[in-house]
């Protein structure tokens, strides 16, 4: 119906896949949808257009110049759980047995491999047992952001949708990154906040918008059920228990709360004059992640003393584990190595505390070939534990 009007923060429809490589052709089915929240923004043609001020007779404007143009997105998402089968499939234009998140996740600086014959052995959710044997399926994801890696861009499709449904305003953007801030919060939904850049696409019309695909229904990440820890790698220590995969309920009043993992990722569009609209390519600029997190004030054991890891800039390993409350056997794992860098003293609910932040490590250790071959020192996974026949 002409004149309709456009209705938010409903009124909107996210679709989108993986890239074979950066900017490649890459089709986007009306089945890709993806659970998109009301504060989201897509715009696939910010242009910049080129003044030129100049003189008159009188007061007047000159035509301006077209510039350059780019796309740009900011979106929050949910992690959702993922009960591995056996159907995972991780190639960019025909994945399947993988979390929504796999997009989110891989278009900000992750690359994933999945094996079916592991036999995981560390932190875990207490309401999972481990089956040992080599059955347990995992997805790992290891944040190296590499500018060429196949499937590390993502190519978007938001469309606008009138009133009466029968007509859109269409955004396709292609070669997306984004840098991305995790927060696990305390009884709360885990989010992943991404904010994003694409090469330019125009605005398109669309005369008849697909609006009955349907969305994914996997269970949310949130933070209930976890078991976390916090050990001191050369000392092999474990803050508030005995062992670094020992069950949470051994943590007594001892806790880690409000996680959050920031890529402090800057995203380039790369100026050209061989781009269609200026743009050559949209680049990851790594900067060095960050960890923040709140610990209880308690009297520490003699072997761990945060300020003392501090001076002595030893590496600490950060694991949370998370549990998908639908079953007993999967789990995500969010897993961080690196420095402290600040200790501040704080109080919440009438108790002393202490603000952390940490800082990625480097991967110092004889094998890592000078740092040519890091260690995964920031990893996420999905584990599906599996029972031995």
């Amino acid at each position: 119906m002409a004149n309709e009007l456009y209705p938010f923060p409903h009124g909107g429809v996210l679709r989108g896949d993986l890239e074979a490589s950066p900017g490649a052709s890459t089709t986007v089915s009306d089945t890709e949808t993806l659970f998109c929240p009301p504060d989201a923004s897509f715009n696939s043609f910010r242009r910049v257009m080129l003044e030129r001020p100049g003189q008159a007779a009188f007061i007047a404007g000159f035509k301006p110049s077209r510039g350059m143009a780019m796309g740009e997105y900011s979106i929050t998402v949910d992690l959702d759980h993922e009960i591995l089968d056996g159907s995972t499939v991780l190639t960019a234009g025909s994945r399947a047995g993988v979390p929504q998140a796999d997009l989110w996740l891989r278009a900000g600086g992750f690359e994933a491999a999945y094996t079916s014959d592991a036999d995981y052995s560390g932190v875990k959710p207490d309401n999972v047992t481990l089956s040992g044997g080599t059955n347990d399926e995992i997805i790992t994801y290891t944040y190296k952001p590499r500018q060429g890696t196949a499937g590390s861009s993502a190519k978007l499709v938001y469309t606008e949708i009138n009133s009466a449904g029968d007509e859109g305003r269409t955004h396709t953007l292609t070669s997306c990154r984004h840098g991305w801030t995790i927060s696990v919060p305390s009884g709360e939904r885990v989010t992943m906040a991404c904010e994003g850049k694409s090469l330019a696409t125009p605005i398109a019309k669309d005369s008849s918008p697909t609006t009955g695909s349907s969305l994914p229904d996997e269970e949310e990440v949130v933070g209930l059920g976890a078991n976390v820890s916090l050990h001191a790698v050369a000392d092999s220590v474990t803050y508030g228990k005995s062992g670094e995969t020992d069950d949470a309920s051994t943590l007594g009043a001892l806790s880690i709360y409000d996680l959050e993992i920031s890529s402090n990722l800057e995203i380039d569009a790369k100026p050209a004059p061989t781009g269609t609209y200026g743009i050559g390519s949209i680049r990851y600029n790594p900067g060095t992640p960050t960890a923040t997190f709140r610990l209880d004030q308690v009297t520490f054991e003699d072997d761990f003393d945060i300020e003392s890891f501090r001076d002595d800039r030893e590496i600490l390993r950060l694991t949370m584990a998370i549990a998908n409350p639908d079953d007993d056997v999967s789990f995500i794992v969010i897993q961080f190595e690196g420095y402290i860098t600040d200790i501040q003293g704080d109080s919440a609910d009438g108790y002393r505390g202490a603000q952390i932040t940490m800082q990625l490590g480097y991967p110092d250790s004889s094998s890592d070939g000078g740092g040519l071959d890091p260690a995964a020192l920031m990893t996420l996974k999905y584990v599906t534990v599996i029972a031995a026949p």
